[in-house]
């Protein structure tokens, strides 16, 4: 089934990073970088990116209406009668301490340049499906997508003000609980957005493009290249070897030439270090991130990171 598929990927949605955030693990200060990203990746444009799928000549009138609905949200805060999210979320960033500027020119990552590019080919491939599914299944929702679309009574005014008070910004960093009213919007229209996403993607996606829905937003985040997958491989295998070899070199240096303790870990460890497959295993997807961001300066847009690989046998442009 299409719906339990996509909600399967986004049960797997937690971000690695979230801890560091939601347990102040981080000093807020620290956590501009990560904001200037996302900024930049999707929230500056969101409305924009929902404006390319509702442009295609193929979508559904009645997908348009709710797409037009969504992005008459996001780009002015009709709906929830406050102003576009943009706005508010640069508004939350100014609760936090940082001024309008740290945003208005920021360099995006490789990693983030690479989602970016992401969501821009996804949005303009002849299929309206999959720029919805993904945009607005994927990027909008969340990891208790499922839990959410159990819950259909609108939250109360005291329950989203209590849900506030417990976000990390207010509760771990101290931030005014007035700046987060792009958190409350969300609270107050997500819930009819999210379902309008479902009614979308599971009303209109035909059985012979169900699967290609699935792996792109399966893709969102997890491209790699043949030889990083051939390089992950290897390196578990060279993990066991590095750590055998520190092992074998330790007890050969305590127990059968009788060394001081202090020596044969010494050789040990330099012996795991020596070994260790840390380069192999860091050295593809870096080499992988530094072409897509350099392919990207050079207006060249790379699907993936299967693609970047290829581009090696092109004989001819």
């Amino acid at each position: 089934m299409l719906q339990e598929r996509l909600l399967g990927i986004l049960e797997r949605k937690n971000h690695w990073a979230w801890p560091w955030f939601a347990e102040g693990r981080l000093p807020l200060q620290r956590l501009l970088p990560h904001f200037q990203q996302e900024w930049a990746v999707y929230v500056r444009d969101f409305p924009q990116l929902l404006a390319r799928v509702m442009g295609h000549s193929n979508t559904p009138q009645e997908v348009r209406a709710m797409l037009a609905a969504n992005i008459y949200e996001e780009q002015t805060g009709g709906i929830s009668g406050t102003t576009s999210h943009p706005e508010l979320f640069l508004r939350m960033m100014e609760g936090c301490g940082f001024s309008r500027s740290a945003f208005e020119e920021v360099e995006l990552l490789p990693a983030a340049n690479r989602y970016r590019m992401f969501l821009d080919e996804i949005t303009g491939l002849d299929q309206w499906v999959l720029g919805t599914a993904v945009l607005t299944i994927f990027v909008e929702g969340s990891v208790n997508e499922r839990r959410e679309l159990e819950n259909t009574s609108p939250d109360s005014d005291a329950a989203i003000e209590a849900a506030i008070r417990q976000h990390p910004l207010v509760l771990i960093h101290g931030v005014d609980p007035k700046f987060l009213e792009l958190q409350r919007v969300h609270k107050k229209v997500e819930g009819g957005h999210r379902l309008d996403a479902w009614k979308m993607v599971l009303g209109h996606t035909p059985a012979t493009l169900e699967e290609r829905v699935v792996q792109m937003v399966e893709t969102a985040q997890t491209s790699k290249a043949p030889g990083q997958r051939l390089a992950d491989r290897f390196a578990t295998y060279l993990v066991i070897v590095a750590v055998g070899g520190g092992l074998v070199t330790f007890a050969v240096w305590f127990f059968v030439l009788g060394q001081p303790l202090l020596l044969a870990l010494t050789f040990a460890i330099s012996a795991v270090v020596i070994a260790c497959p840390d380069a192999l295993g860091l050295a593809t997807p870096t080499a992988v991130a530094v072409g897509t961001g350099l392919a990207a300066r050079h207006n060249i847009l790379i699907k993936d990171a299967t693609t970047l690989e290829q581009v090696s046998k092109i004989q001819a442009v």
